[in-house]
């Protein structure tokens, strides 16, 4: 299964560990995206418009690689994640969720019934309906005036595409993750990291987590 992430080349440190975590778990192939001429100048800070400009160039991407991919499920995934190679189960989680759905998603929140998505961990049936699907978020994405890009831009205008039925004549349905796609857990299987800024070290001591017996 292909995943890509998108990085910048001031944080290819971050994409070390993303690849680390992955090189021992089978029929995962990480294809690492750089967005060029852009810098990340404080990971983890969803509020600044320079964080708002590199998700535009970012989303910019993603129509193609659906397109490239018809046919096939392919993974779009943030750079912030490590892999639990001593839980190998992505592969077979994500295929399962794509089986009746054209997307599945990491959950917002791991408290309660959470029902609204967050993209770090996407999932994608390729086909042409999402590729139109895509298309037309990412487009909508890309003309959002600037004083309307809130914190977290552009989650929201995901979430919005499927709670409000935005695109109705592609079709498509989603499907949420289980927590263990994105959240610590005893059985965790990929850890995303959200809501910190120090993307770095939490990144290490989880990878460091998942090698301790």
């Amino acid at each position: 299964m292909k995943i890509y992430t998108s990085y910048t080349e001031n944080a290819s440190n971050i994409l070390e560990l993303l690849l680390k975590s992955a090189e021992e778990i089978q029929d995962i192939e990480i294809v690492p995206c750089l967005i060029e001429n852009a810098v990340i100048a404080r990971m983890g800070r969803t509020s600044d418009d320079s964080y708002k400009t590199l998700m535009i160039q970012r989303w910019k991407m993603l129509p193609n690689l659906v397109k490239e991919n018809l046919g096939s499920n392919i993974v779009w995934l943030d750079l912030d994640c490590v892999f639990n190679k001593t839980e190998n189960k992505f592969i077979e989680i994500m295929n399962s969720a794509l089986e009746e759905h054209d997307f599945a998603f990491q959950k917002e929140t791991n408290s309660g019934m959470s029902a609204r998505i967050n993209t770090g961990i996407m999932g994608i049936k390729c086909s042409e309906k999402t590729y139109n699907f895509v298309q037309k978020c990412v487009s909508d994405i890309e003309n959002t005036p600037a004083n309307q890009r809130e914190s977290g831009f552009p989650l929201f205008q995901w979430n919005d595409a499927f709670t409000f039925n935005k695109y109705p004549e592609c079709e498509c349905t989603y499907t949420l993750l289980p927590d263990k796609m994105g959240y610590e857990s005893s059985d965790c299987v990929i850890y995303h990291a959200i809501a910190t800024e120090d993307k770095m070290g939490r990144l290490r001591d989880v990878l460091n987590s998942f090698l301790i017996p």
